[in-house]
């Protein structure tokens, strides 16, 4: 290559900024107090459900759930009674029902119509090829 050549090249060459180093600090997270044996069971037997427990105790209910069956097995295992409380499950959120809704069914059905190709593609197959 001659020299004017590599000359346009590195004229031609977008400009990058210099890499400038971002120092992080560290994240912030809420440190909560541990939530004790004691605290829990309180709490648990005092909720409706495990979505009140958990959320009183600031925990996922995954996670509220799997430490009462925790605390179930430690007590079993050693013998001692634990009156834990076993929630029933937490009604669910009623829906709008699609059949009851005519307009809605009406409205789909208008997309359903206007997305249907105009002329349906047949395809013919030959009985001489299939045998």
């Amino acid at each position: 290559m001659n020299n004017e050549t590599n000359n346009e090249l590195v004229a031609n060459e977008p400009t990058v900024a210099p890499i400038a180093t971002v120092v992080q600090e560290p994240q912030q997270t809420k440190t909560m107090a541990p939530i004790t044996n004691d605290i829990f069971i309180r709490v648990w037997n005092q909720s409706e459900y495990v979505t009140d427990a958990a959320e009183a105790l600031g925990m996922n209910p995954a996670s509220a759930r799997a430490r009462a069956a925790k605390l179930r097995a430690t007590f079993a295992k050693a013998g001692v009674h634990l009156s834990l409380k076993k929630h029933p499950k937490a009604p669910r959120k009623v829906k709008k029902s699609l059949a009851n809704d005519l307009g809605e069914l009406e409205r789909l059905a208008a997309i359903a119509q206007a997305s249907m190709p105009s002329e349906p593609a047949t395809q013919q197959v030959s009985s001489d090829s299939s045998e």
